[in-house]
């Protein structure tokens, strides 16, 4: 995760606005997280002019659960309406092992995120879904 307008980085995620670049990118430049419209596949694609507005993602903890957070689109004016962060299959019953692409949905789904350690790469980290039976 690239963090917007943050400084030193820490090995916990703060309540923010972010560039999701793909890893193992690094160094300069890469691919970031872009989003293509509600309920549709999350791509990456290169920092552009075309691309900037859909590349914003605020990341907010989730309050009393460990490394839990919301990842939601960022539209322009800074405000964070729908476009969360789901699976491809959240409508198909929510399996014990979520499966498919990262897509935007309008209802808001809870992530685990946490720190790789990789020493090589800094800043990289673990996405994945918490499924609706870890709601209950």
């Amino acid at each position: 995760m690239v963090p917007l307008n943050r400084g030193a980085a820490s090995t916990m995620v703060k309540t923010g606005n972010y560039k999701l670049r793909a890893s193992p990118a690094a160094g300069v430049g890469g691919m970031y997280a872009t989003s293509n419209g509600t309920f549709k596949i999350v791509t990456t694609a290169a920092q552009v002019p075309s691309t900037f507005e859909r590349q914003t993602w605020r990341i907010t903890v989730v309050e009393g659960k460990k490394d839990t957070y919301t990842i939601v689109l960022v539209h322009k004016d800074e405000i964070a309406l729908g476009g969360s962060w789901a699976l491809d299959n959240v409508n198909e019953g929510y399996e014990d092992v979520p499966r498919g692409p990262i897509i935007t949905a309008a209802e808001v789904f809870e992530w685990h995120i946490t720190p790789t350690n990789n020493t090589s790469i800094h800043n990289t980290y673990l996405l994945r879904i918490l499924t609706h039976r870890n709601f209950l």
